[in-house]
């Protein structure tokens, strides 16, 4: 069962979005604004009529805090608080609605009906069927990078795995596209879309060797239109360089799996604008 994820379309519309394009007025001399990211999650179980436990839903929630001298702040009292809160607000903001986009409801009624159908088909698989919303965090500069995965299997064939990167610029207060980071976004675009494109034919040339297949043979018609895209999918960073993460259907069948490519700061080095590496901490 190929089931459409709405959140994909939320994060559509959200890519680019932002708030302050300043960035936060200093602190007074005796204060420390800082921010840190905490984890809220969201458990929910839903149950046939007859009581038995049909789908679990577990959701980590990324959240941006503000600390002011090492204490959380809720209620501001300067304007580097007033500033950061703000930033804090914008970040939340875009999370809160991974929450409220997912269709819990609708996917817990889908389930209960397919019970109610046939509640024999539930014994051919565990004792309840999922939805996991996970995420990790990076932090350097002015960046905060969250890498996410969205696990579920709500019936059918298989489960399925879609993945999610978001970034935002602490300085701004604001999420951002990695290309703006670059001189010339154009040529940055097209330089990794390149890579992305040899990193795949060189892996589809050393896993299918034997049935002589080439990138055109496994990936979608409209592949290196898809790759040129890719600022628009999950790219993330690491303390090595940044990755691009293609979930499956996204370049090719099911059966070809996510995509995963990667490329090196060396690499990316000649393309940073100045305000690029700044946000990305590599001064």
């Amino acid at each position: 069962m190929k089931k459409a994820f709405p959140i994909l379309l939320v994060l559509a519309l959200l890519c680019g979005c932002g708030a302050p394009q300043t960035s936060p007025p200093p602190a007074q001399a005796d204060e420390t604004v800082t921010y840190e990211v905490a984890t809220r999650t969201l458990d929910e179980t839903y149950k046939a009529a007859d009581g038995r436990e049909l789908l679990r839903v577990h959701f980590e929630i990324p959240e941006l805090r503000v600390l002011a001298n090492g204490k959380t702040v809720t209620e501001p009292k300067t304007d580097a608080q007033r500033a950061a809160l703000a930033a804090a607000e914008t970040f939340n903001a875009e999370f809160e609605q991974w929450t409220r986009s997912s269709s819990l409801e609708e996917d817990a009624e889908m389930v209960r009906e397919l019970y109610e159908e046939n509640p024999t088909a539930f014994t051919q698989w565990d004792e309840f069927l999922t939805e996991n919303f996970s995420h990790t965090v990076y932090r350097r500069g002015e960046l905060i990078c969250v890498s996410a995965a969205y696990y579920t299997f709500l019936g059918g064939p298989h489960p399925n795995t879609s993945f999610y990167a978001r970034n935002f610029d602490l300085g701004r207060g604001a999420f951002f596209k990695v290309p703006e980071l670059a001189e010339d976004p154009q040529a940055f675009t097209l330089f990794v879309a390149d890579e992305i494109e040899r990193q795949a034919r060189e892996w589809i040339a050393e896993l299918f060797e034997e049935e002589d297949l080439d990138l055109e043979d496994v990936y979608w018609e409209n592949y290196r239109e898809i790759m040129e895209s890719w600022a628009d999918y999950a790219v993330a960073f690491d303390d090595t360089g940044m990755s691009v993460t293609f979930s499956a259907y996204d370049l090719a069948s099911y059966a070809a799996g996510p995509q995963e490519f990667f490329l090196s700061y060396e690499e990316l080095a000649p393309f940073w604008s100045e305000s690029g590496r700044q946000v990305l901490g590599l001064d």
